[in-house]
This record gives C-alpha cells, structure tokens and sequence, in this order.
C-alpha cells in the first residue's frame, strides 16, 4: 500500500484544517469585508498528494458539499474552494450596540457541517491507519526517536501523545519570545482560550475558557490557576493571572476539557506553569523593556546549583512592571518576586520549596465607556471614574512546600502544604471603597502507583486528599473625592473551604488502547459573619456536594496519530465575591446571597493528535458542554455585581492547533476555535440568547524566519528572527439579552529578535509593534454592565524594545 511520504502529512492537515474553516466561516458575516484569500500556498503544485485507492472511496454528499470531496481526497473545486472564506469580521470606526437591523445569522447549520465534517475525517483518518496497520504493523515503539514529552494530565503525568483530552504545551522558547510575559499573548495561540486584554490594570485579564469564566467582571473565575503544583485559586474558584511569573517558567499547560475535572471546583479549564530547573553552570538574567505611553520593565533572575553534589538548586526572579498608560487615568505600577529551592536529599526524596509576592501599589482603574463614549474618545476614562480617583491596591505573598517521596516497588508519596495572605484595597466610581483582608492556606497528600497490575492490565494510578481554605475580613464604606470618609457600611467575615477526595487510573487495556478512569469528591463552603447588622444581618452559610466522574478511552491508531473520546462531570460554585450583593429589585444590595446555587455541567469531547516528526504537530477536539444553573450576572453598579441561577446553557464547538517547520528556516502555526454558547429555555433569567463575553469564532496564524535553524541542544537565540501573528475574534455580545453587540477585529502584530554573544554573554536584542495596521476596537466588555458602561477600549498601534542577557559565571 502506498504511505503518505513524510512531510506531505502536514499539507493535508493544514488543507483539513482550511476546509473545516470553510465550512464554519461560509455563511458572511454581517461586518465582514472582503480580503485576499488566507490560503495562497494552497496554488503551489504538489502540495496535495495521490492517496492510496481505498481513501479515495472515502466521500459523502455531506463532505462534498462542505469542501467538494471525501476527507482523504484533493478538493474536487482546487484551490479555488479554499478562496470563498469569509474573514473575520474587522471592527468598524464607531459601532451601536442597538439590536442589529438583520437578524442574527443561524449559526447551527455551519457548525453542524464543521461537526459532520471534521467528524468524518477522523473515521476516515482511523480507517486509512488501521489499514496502514493491518498491511505493515508498527509497533508503537516505532517513534521512539521523538523527543518524549510528559505533561500532567489531570493528576497523572502522562506522555502528552497519549492524552484522552485537549491539552496544549506552551514552552520555554515560545514564553521567551512574549514581551514582558504578557500571559494574553501567551495564551493567544492556544484553541479554546479567549483571553480579552481589558488594558486595566485593577482589573486583570478577562479569561474564558470554553466558556467558562466569561462572566466575570474582574479577575478570573471558573479557571484554576497553579504554579509548581501549588493552587493560585481560592476554594471558591477566585484567582489573578498577575499571580503567574511566566518570566522564569519552563513551560505553561492549559488542561480543558472533561479531565480538568479531576482538579475540583471551578475547573472550566487549568492553567499551570512549571518554574525552570536550575543549570548546572550558574547564571545570572537580565532584561530591560521600554515602550510607549511609559511602559517600563525589568527583570532580573539568579540560577544556580550548592553543595558538594550540586544537589540543591535556586531559581530566583524579580519582575517590575510601570506605565502611565494610554487611556486617562490608567496607570499602574506592579513587583513580583518568584522563586523555587529544590533539594534532592537523595534518590528517593525531593523537596521543593515554593515562594512568590506580588505587590501592586497602584492600578488606577479607568473603567469601561458607553458605545457613545468610546466613538467620542476611547482613550477617556468613565464616567465620574477621574473625580472620584477610582483605583486599586494589591499585594499578595505565598509560601509552599512539596515533598516527593519514593516507596519502592513503583510508588511514590506527594505531600504539599502552602498558605499565605493577600490584602485587597479599591476605591470605586460609586463614592465607595471596598478593603480585603484574606488568609489563606491547603494541605494536600497524595499516593501515586507506576506500572502496578489490575485484572491483568497494567495501570498508572493515584489516590489523594486536598483542603484549602480561605479567610477574609471584608470592609466597605463611603468616600469622598476618592478617600475614605464616614463609618464603615459594611464589616464582615467570609470563609471559604473545600475538602476532595481524588482518584485517578490509566489502564493500559493493549498495546494501542487506554482507559483512563477518576473521580472527583469535593466539599465546598461558603459562610459569611455579619459584624455591622445595622442595615440588617447579612450573615448566611452555604455547602455544596458533587461526585464527579471522567472517562477517557484512547486508541493509538498509528504509532503517531492518537483518536480520543472522554465524558465527564464538573461542578462550579459561586466565589465569596459572587454571593457578596443580592439583587433586591433593581438595586445592588450588600448582603450575602443564599440563594445562588452551583453549576453543574456534562462534558463530551472528541478528538484526534497526530504527531508525525519533531518538526509537525496537529491536535483537534469537538466537545460538547451542557450545564445546568449556570452563574451569570443579573446586574453590575458602581463597581457591585449581583449574580442569578439562569437555566441550562449549551456550548459545543470545534478546536484546532496546528504547527508545522516548513524548512529549517520558516515554520507556521493556526490556532482555530470555533463554538456556539447559548442559554436555553428558562423561567428565569436569560432565555434562548447567546452567552455574552464569547466570540463565536477566534483563530491566529503566526509565521516565523531564523536567518539561522535552532539547534535542539541549545534554546538560545543566534542570528536574526522575524515573527509576524494575526489575531481574529469575531463580534460578541456585551449582555444576556443580546441587545449591546460588540463588533470583532482582525490584529496584526510583528516581532524582531537578534541574538549574538559579547564573550560569554549571551544577548537577545528584541522589538515589536502590536497592532501593526492601527485598528480601532474594543478589547474586552464588562458584562451585563447597569449603566451602559460596557466597553473597554483597546489599544492602538504601539511598540516595545528591549535587551536580555544571559551570564554564566
């Protein structure tokens, strides 16, 4: 049988990869323009390969009419059935965020041919392997040569091939080239991730994944944040991104998907960042960034190893972060300390020593702007936001401790404790301010078995126990020109603790199945002690229960391509901010919100990686969420947000992540999320509309030249790079009722590096410029906002320079 030749695999994959986007994008959107084709090399001859004879029955009326041919044959249109996609809709000079006047597209059609189509091609993708397999058996040894790439799947760590779920690696090199470890741009090529850039500071990134935390008004809920196996999200499901230092890290995973389950409450999705090994040489790091509107950064970082058989290592860094920023009043001044002691006392035993503080003394907060404000001058600050000197204060310092110990006989015993403090000070619009105090710490113990025996089959298994808890005074009060004045209105303690059990197996049923099994018990409460009643008690105390189950069942199919299908259950409760306010009519009361229940969801996802070379990586997923008593915003004021019960919600959708080295010099990569997010019927709350805060569509493509090829045995940088990325979201909705429509863009960004050396000294001299074309858009939208306040403005074309080096000494 004929056998696609190695590096023709990729051309069909991104050729796969266009046509499923055909499909989706079809139907113009109604701000779309008309642009070049996004696929030009698809002219190039040769790039679509003769398959062998038995692919070439694959074909449907379905898949004919989605791209005009079978998932395993050449587009019978040429290449000319790859020029009739519709862009991303690039956003206009003003916008209205009244209803439309054409109704809304149906979206359900082109999703439902991306469904049958990308379905299809993996039931024709297993079908040609298995009959690859069946004429000439590989054993799945046969890629032994490819580098072996372990990432922590759920609470295993597992081969990242192997994986029942769509998980995304983003490594050393690729952090590198993020300027100032901007975690947006960090996360911009991972499928299934929306990160809105709210450029304001007090208010953190706005992050969803899948949908999931795209209801939050500030920082980040539903995701759970961990650095170095110690959680950064309270037991409610609160966190900060600005408590990652991506700035020192190895490596950064996104988990979605059914198996983020396994980590507890509020995992949507897991973000986790791994700090780097100290070398064997000792080095010392350096940067310095500059850029406009004041942007200064430093970073500074000491590596290196101590005692007779180097067997402790010290990785420390130091961030500072400064700006005046672009809008009015939206400057901002930020440290961050992180560092990582790692002790191996011997074979068996390793301790690990976790520290990091963030203080962030000033973050002005200019607030978001109506659609007339924002038309007018996008770089002004909201309404009363500049009189009443809203702004915020931050610190926060952590401490934690892992110690790994081995038992013999394949099993190895984890135990991990932290705790630590964060101190929350903001002055609000609303002649308010509100002060936080909170304590908080875990413990957590778990028991991992390697190559044990069940039934016969062997299993990679862990069991463990995890509890956290969090303990905040809570503080409010009036202000007058933007300084406390007057008694205290509001004097309360809000606890929140959870207690898990977990229990994680991966069963190696043959030589090419798996089966992973879990569960997930978790315990969760919520209490808050009313010590100011003169507006009446507004005490109250919830728990919330679940069992949660996930199933994973992978089949290796090649010894390169790995097709997946995994089920699971999650559970996400409301955080002490949400039950916080009650919605008492149409006011924003201050009082703890009882009736707020959790979110439960049922999670399918489908799935495929074919990972054929070093140099070529496709991973592709379908899911499907389905989630009853979704949390959602009833009404946000003055800096308050009320939260409501609505009904079941529906998302499902299609994620793509492709990378390709085209030659020693060029490689590519396409990021593609396709999804439908929208409530159903209900009596209460949203009914039958789309989830606001979620694009529809979002994809990036990024193209890189070395003037010289990147050896694997060094990471650093020599010669020239140039690097230039596309960033498309397509519009979104600001509110439940779908009435604020918020149009999308399409953002050009370029980036320069040269690398070269001053006797050992390594140097990377670095550029960039975001938003290259100038486009004007919004970047991010505050939900369900009372006033109108809806939109916070993003940021024009604007530049970074910048030098690092690197010193062994």
């Amino acid at each position: 049988m004929q056998r696609f030749p190695k590096g023709r695999w990729a051309a069909v994959s991104i050729g796969a990869s266009a046509i499923l986007t055909v499909g989706a994008m079809t139907r113009p959107h109604p701000l779309a323009r008309s642009s070049p084709p996004l696929a030009p090399w698809a002219d190039r001859p040769g790039r679509f390969i003769a398959l062998p004879k038995r692919c070439r029955g694959w074909r449907t009326d379905g898949l004919r009419r989605l791209a005009g041919s079978g998932p395993c044959g050449r587009p019978t249109g040429g290449p000319t059935a790859l020029r009739t996609m519709a862009p991303l809709p690039v956003a206009t000079a003003a916008m209205s965020l009244d209803p439309p006047a054409a109704p809304s597209p149906d979206w359900s059609a082109p999703l439902g041919r991306v469904g049958l189509g990308a379905g299809l091609w993996l039931v024709a993708c297993a079908a040609c392997a298995a009959e690859s397999a069946a004429e000439a058996p590989a054993p799945v040894e046969a890629i032994a040569d490819l580098p072996a790439i372990t990432v922590q799947a759920g609470q295993l760590p597992q081969r990242e091939l192997r994986v029942p779920a769509a998980l995304q690696r983003v490594d050393a090199a690729t952090l590198a080239r993020v300027p100032g470890g901007d975690v947006a741009d960090a996360l911009a090529d991972v499928p299934g991730v929306v990160a809105l850039n709210r450029n304001n500071h007090a208010q953190d990134l706005q992050l969803s994944m899948r949908g999931f935390g795209a209801r939050a008004a500030f920082g980040v809920r539903g995701i759970r944040l961990l650095a170095d196996g110690i959680p950064l999200t309270t037991p409610d499901g609160q966190g900060q991104v600005t408590s990652l230092a991506l700035s020192s890290a190895e490596r950064l995973e996104v988990l979605t998907g059914p198996l983020a389950q396994l980590h507890g409450n509020a995992a949507g999705g897991v973000i986790q960042t791994f700090t780097r090994e100290a070398a064997a040489t000792p080095e010392l790091r350096a940067g310095i960034g500059l850029g406009r509107d004041g942007l200064r950064r430093t970073d500074w970082q000491l590596a290196r190893r101590f005692g007779a058989t180097q067997s402790v290592g010290l990785v420390a860094d130091l961030a500072t972060f400064e700006t005046e920023g672009w809008r009015a009043h939206s400057a901002a001044r930020r440290r961050q300390f992180n560092t990582v002691l790692t002790w191996d006392v011997h074979d068996q035993t390793r301790l690990r020593l976790i520290a990091n503080a963030l203080d962030a003394p000033l973050a002005q907060d200019p607030a978001g702007l109506t659609a007339a404000q924002w038309a007018a001058d996008p770089r002004q600050a909201g309404s009363q936001t500049v009189a009443r000197n809203a702004r915020k204060r931050v610190s926060q310092e952590t401490l934690g401790a892992v110690l790994t110990q081995g038992l013999g006989d394949g099993l190895t015993l984890e135990a991990r404790a932290y705790g630590g403090q964060r101190r929350n000070l903001q002055h609000q619009a609303a002649s308010s301010w509100v002060g936080l105090q909170r304590g908080f710490g875990g413990l957590g113990l778990q028991l991992t078995g390697e190559q044990s025996h069940a039934a016969g089959w062997p299993v990679d298994w862990t069991v463990g126990l995890a509890w956290d808890r969090s303990s905040e005074r809570r503080q409010a009060g009036a202000t007058l020109a933007g300084d406390a004045s007057g008694p205290l209105t509001r004097h309360e303690r809000n606890v929140a603790a959870n207690t898990d059990a977990f229990v994680q197996a991966h069963w190696q049923l043959a030589e090419r199945w798996q089966l992973l099994t879990g569960a997930r018990h978790s315990t969760v409460r919520l209490a808050s002690r009313d010590h100011w009643p003169a507006d009446g008690d507004g005490s109250g105390r919830i728990r919330f229960r679940a069992t949660n189950p996930v199933l994973g069942l992978a089949w290796l199919a090649r010894a390169d391509l790995n097709l997946y299908l995994s089920w699971g259950r999650g559970l996400e409760t409301p955080t002490l901010a949400e039950v916080a306010y009650r919605l008492d009519g149409t006011q924003v009361s201050p009082a703890f919100n009882t009736d707020l229940g959790a979110a439960r969801s049922r999670q399918w996802e489908l799935g495929a990686k074919w990972h054929p070379d070093r140099d070529t990586r496709v991973n592709l997923a379908l899911f499907h969420i389905a989630t009853r008593d979704e949390l959602v915003a009833a009404r946000s004021a003055g800096g308050r947000t009320a939260y409501v019960n609505a009904g079941q919600t529906q998302r499902q959708g299609l994620e793509l992540a492709a990378r390709h080295r085209l030659s020693p010099h060029w490689d590519a990569a396409l990021a593609l999320t396709l999804m439908r997010a929208r409530y159903g019927s209900a009596d209460t709350g949203p009914s039958g509309t789309a989830l606001p805060g979620i694009p529809r569509r979002q994809a990036s493509l990024q193209l890189r030249w070395r003037q010289h090829p990147q050896t694997r045995s060094s990471a650093a940088l020599r010669g020239t790079e140039l690097q230039l990325d596309w960033l498309g979201r397509a519009a979104l909705w600001a509110d439940d009722a779908n009435r604020a429509r918020v149009a999308g863009y399409g953002l050009v960004h370029a980036r320069l590096q040269h690398g070269f050396s001053v006797g050992r000294t390594e140097l990377v001299a670095h550029a960039a410029i975001d938003n290259l074309l100038n486009k004007r858009y919004v970047g991010s939208v505050i939900v369900n906002q009372a006033a109108g306040q809806y939109l916070e403005p993003g940021l024009p074309r604007g530049w970074q320079l910048g030098l690092q080096a690197r010193v062994p000494f």
